[in-house]
């Protein structure tokens, strides 16, 4: 059985996206999702700030460590695009942060031809086998489209005002003020500050547990995100 390691941001990735995924793909293996910081939560400035190329290096260093680890595994990361509307920037800071991860794994000052040989050999094991994913919407938005796992996880009928047949769930957006209203941290060189975009979908602000809302029977039908890297 084909193994697929997931490398979340989330706490609701960490405890249920590989359980759901079992459900559409029961010919794999989906082990416990790895944990790591997230890093798309504040916008990206030109040059990246620090703080964002320090927190993404290290997700970057997971996914290679993973591939290195685990013979024959896919990995995957996975991470909410929370607070920007480029996401090739952050394309661009993952890619940047992966081969500055590969460059620790295998190389000293100087390099070896042995350990030259062993950078190429994992970067190829690393196109072949691993890929990063951004969530957009966040996974929580999915939840809108099964009103029985909104009620597993704790939420009243009413609290609920999606319409199903009349929206994609994919084209999520929130109009209640108490979650559109701007709300901005200060900022500082090392990009840790957070600001929050109007109309985002924003983790932690729900009454309801994301947890419980993906025990449902029905697995998120739209996880096309992973579905490419996941076949037989």
């Amino acid at each position: 059985m084909k193994r697929v390691q997931l490398i979340v941001t989330g706490v609701c990735e960490r405890n249920a996206l590989h359980d759901s995924l079992k459900q559409l793909f029961p010919e794999l293996e989906f082990p416990e999702p790895l944990f790591e910081q997230g890093f798309t939560s504040t916008p990206i400035s030109d040059p990246p700030q620090s703080g964002i190329l320090d927190t993404a290096f290290k997700f970057a260093k997971r996914m290679v460590g993973a591939v290195d680890e685990l013979d024959e595994a896919l990995v995957i990361g996975v991470e909410d695009q929370e607070d920007e509307h480029r996401p090739s920037r952050q394309l661009d800071v993952v890619r940047t942060n992966v081969h500055r991860a590969l460059d620790e794994f295998c190389l000293q000052s100087p390099p070896t031809h042995r350990q030259t040989k062993h950078r190429l050999r994992l970067a190829e094991q690393v196109a072949a086998r691993c890929s990063f994913h951004l969530l957009m919407p966040m996974v929580e938005a999915y939840f809108f489209g099964d009103t029985a796992a909104l009620l597993r996880a704790g939420a009243k009928p009413e609290q609920s005002k999606f319409d199903g047949a009349a929206t994609d769930v994919e084209r999520f957006s929130v109009t209640d003020e108490r979650f559109t209203a701007r709300q901005t941290r200060p900022t500082n060189t090392t990009g840790r500050a957070v600001v929050r975009r109007e109309g985002s979908t924003r983790r932690g602000t729900s009454s309801f547990s994301p947890e419980m809302a993906c025990q449902a029977t029905t697995p998120i039908e739209r996880a096309n995100t992973v579905r490419r890297r996941c076949g037989p």
